[in-house]
């Protein structure tokens, strides 16, 4: 876990900053754990930093989960990688799984 990622540092007490590596892709993820969990999954082009003003004004037991999808923010799977919706549902269930 990390308290920064590319676009600046993550607030404090606010999530955590974590790589998770699945189908051979390194996710880069926000996480909090808590109950009920919110998923934040960014546009095109985005970055899991987007929903920085969110995490903020969420109450401290509401779990986060923001990942940078695969080839976005600090997310990596190499040039090769799929980039398509069924890769981005698969990388989101086996995340969520791994968290």
């Amino acid at each position: 876990m990390s308290d920064s990622c590319s676009w600046g540092e993550i607030p404090s007490g606010v999530v955590e900053s974590t790589e998770v590596t699945v189908a051979g892709v390194s996710l880069h993820a926000l996480f909090r754990p808590g109950s009920p969990t919110i998923l934040f999954l960014h546009g095109l082009a985005g970055h899991d930093g987007e929903w920085k003003r969110v995490y903020e004004v969420l109450d401290d037991s509401i779990g986060v989960i923001a990942p940078d999808q695969r080839g976005h923010g600090d997310s990596w799977g190499g040039v090769d990688i799929e980039v398509d919706r069924s890769a981005y549902l698969s990388d989101v269930v086996l995340l969520i799984e791994q968290l």
